[in-house]
């Protein structure tokens, strides 16, 4: 079968209402592809096990169905439609007991995406909370892994943002069809996410945002994911359902914990109460998983906040001390900002205060730096906020 034809009769099934995704997997197990599930008889549609009759008459009603106009509709809006057996696709969809099996796409996945981590919390978040999603994204997407999220206000915005500050990709799904944009002050930041990385939906164009919608996209960002980290959210939230739909797939669950009286954070301690990975730095979410086989690129002159273009030769190694070694899947190559701030470290500790002091940085980005060298073996943090050079 052709591409364009496979792609039309999935689209056909998509357009027709009542099958859904878990309808659709079941019949792809029966017959094995859409030409053969459209060309079935109601006799051969009602044999297979558990079709409920809403989805047989859907499936009956799909055959009829002119796919042209969404395929135009997805054209204008520069939106390419990505059937489940595309080599593009996301391979860790496919465990799902329902992957989309058309999914709609503006920008390009790699195959590096296969190494993504998930980042969600409340739309309420805090100053608190959007700084430690910026900051882990920022952490995560810097070390090669893709962040993904769904493009919510708060939390899900903080964490897109916070991997493209550094250069890095991020994936964004997305609870409606294309023809919407929601949150809508998010659209230059989708637009911006389709650039650096992708924007997935697995609704057809003219569904509107609708809370039914969300449930369905967080188990793809759980899918996607190795592991999610919650930053903020109410025990009854839709991160927190994320969460559970990750655990429920064996992937990993991440929580950052917060203040106790706050509700904002209860779910995140309800989550390290059941066993959640209690997470206060990035190396509680690197010692729980495969690193990553290569650092993103330097990023572009273009890119909010981008470290200055990395040089090529490695860090040279302080006379006297053993070479620092790189973590696995890392090459430890350093910016000029970077090897300004080795520069101004000494074998003697020195407070990340009076180090802030001396560079003229703000703390905040100075911690930041700091975390990536010790992460790479080129600073080692002392108890008190104290940091010398060297490896550990």
């Amino acid at each position: 079968m052709k591409k364009l034809e496979r792609v039309e009769n999935l689209l056909r099934l998509a357009l027709s209402s009542g099958i859904g995704a878990t309808g659709v997997a079941k019949l792809l197990r029966q017959f094995g592809d859409s030409d053969a599930i459209l060309g079935a008889s109601e006799t051969q549609l009602r044999k297979v096990e558990d079709l409920r009759p809403q989805q047989l008459k859907a499936v009956l009603a799909a055959r009829d169905l002119d796919p042209r106009p969404e395929l135009d509709a997805a054209a204008r809006a520069n939106v390419r439609l990505l059937p489940y057996d595309a080599a593009e696709y996301p391979a860790a969809l496919l465990t799902l007991t329902d992957p989309p099996f058309l999914l709609y796409i503006k920008g390009k996945l790699l195959a590096t995406d296969g190494q993504a981590v998930g980042i969600v919390g409340t739309r309420a978040a805090t100053r608190y909370g959007r700084e430690q999603a910026d900051f882990f994204a920022a952490g995560l997407a810097r070390l090669g892994y893709t962040v993904v999220s769904g493009l919510a206000r708060g939390i899900d915005t903080a964490a897109h943002r916070g991997a493209l500050a550094v250069g890095g990709r991020t994936a964004a799904f997305v609870g409606c069809g294309f023809n919407f944009h929601y949150p809508p002050e998010n659209r230059d930041l989708a637009a911006e996410i389709a650039a650096h990385g992708a924007v997935l939906s697995e609704f057809t164009m003219n569904v509107a945002p609708d809370v039914r919608n969300f449930p369905r996209r967080n188990r793809l960002i759980a899918g996607m994911s190795l592991g999610t980290l919650v930053v903020e959210a109410p025990v009854k939230s839709g991160a927190m359902i994320t969460a559970r739909l990750a655990t429920e797939m064996g992937r990993e669950v991440f929580a950052i914990p917060g203040r106790i009286d706050s509700d904002e954070c209860s779910g995140c301690h309800q989550l390290i109460r059941d066993g959640a990975v209690l997470t206060r730095r990035l190396d509680d979410i690197l010692e729980e998983l495969p690193p990553p086989v290569a650092v993103v690129a330097e990023p572009d002159a273009e890119n909010r906040r981008a470290p200055e273009k990395s040089t090529s030769a490695p860090v040279a190694p302080i006379e006297n001390e053993t070479p620092p070694k790189a973590s696995a899947g890392l090459e430890i190559t350093v910016s000029p900002a970077e090897k300004r701030l080795l520069d101004g470290l000494t074998k003697e500790p020195m407070h990340l205060d009076e180090l802030a002091e001396n560079l003229a940085m703000p703390v905040s980005e100075l911690a930041a730096s700091l975390l990536m060298l010790e992460l790479r073996g080129l600073v080692k943090q002392l108890p008190g906020k104290l940091f010398v050079r060297g490896g550990r």
